[in-house]
């Protein structure tokens, strides 16, 4: 996983005046180590950091 990738997404949650929660990085860490595409129960799955509730993982997403 790159540093470059949790910077970008930082940038650009910033420009949005959003936080780059610890479940947001949860996520952009599964997405960025998938080789694809992955659900969300995959997400929910891949996800280190402890459990991420499936609704945060949906609202997180969109």
């Amino acid at each position: 996983m790159s540093v470059d990738v949790h910077a970008e997404a930082s940038v650009r949650l910033s420009a949005l005046e959003q936080r780059y929660t610890r479940g947001r990085r949860a996520i952009v860490e599964a997405l960025s180590d998938a080789p694809g595409p992955l659900t969300v129960p995959e997400i929910l799955a891949a996800g280190g950091r402890g459990p991420l509730p499936q609704s945060s993982a949906y609202r997180n997403l969109t």
